[in-house]
């Protein structure tokens, strides 16, 4: 009976010390993310729904806030990204990521690199014609996270006007 007592008490603490830990570490992380930007899911972003621009003027406009266009690499992220549009009435725009397939027709990269993944939960259906998205060759380039499709991922014109999402590094 001791011994159980003692594993028990042994795995409370461990528990308490990891709990304890995750929360220093996400205070540390929302020190770190100041306004304009924002902790959401573990990353530090900024939504600009009132400044508009093509794709490579609004990847400037991260960049001169001290971020890059958001890397929406994870569904979990995906998820609480969207979640936060809706919960703070930005659920009003289309907005551009970080992603892009210019120079690679047909295969998207993020800014750093990294492959889009490609598929569901990620890309969305199309505009009622039932074709999964990216659809638009090579004159649409650029990925927006698309208000009319419940924010995935479609292809766009990069030349095309939208707000952006940033995400601090």
């Amino acid at each position: 009976m001791r011994q159980w007592l003692d594993e028990l008490q042994s795995n409370i603490t461990s528990e308490c010390r990891r709990t304890r830990g995750q929360e220093e570490l996400d205070s540390r992380r929302a020190l770190e993310c100041v306004r304009p930007f924002t902790v959401v899911h573990d990353r530090c972003i900024m939504v600009e729904s009132k400044t508009t621009g093509n794709w490579g003027d609004m990847k400037k406009f991260c960049q001169q806030q001290g971020g890059k266009m958001v890397k929406v690499d994870t569904d979990n992220f995906m998820y609480h990204l969207v979640r936060f549009l809706h919960d703070n009435g930005l659920n009003v725009k289309n907005y551009w990521v970080g992603g892009s397939d210019e120079g690679s027709e047909g295969v998207f990269f993020w800014d750093d690199g990294t492959r889009v993944k490609m598929g569901t939960p990620f890309w969305g259906d199309g505009t009622g014609d039932q074709i999964q998205e990216p659809d638009g060759g090579a004159t649409q380039n650029c990925i927006i996270m698309y208000k009319d499709d419940h924010y995935f991922f479609f292809d766009l014109p990069c030349h095309d006007s939208h707000g952006v999402i940033c995400e601090r590094m």
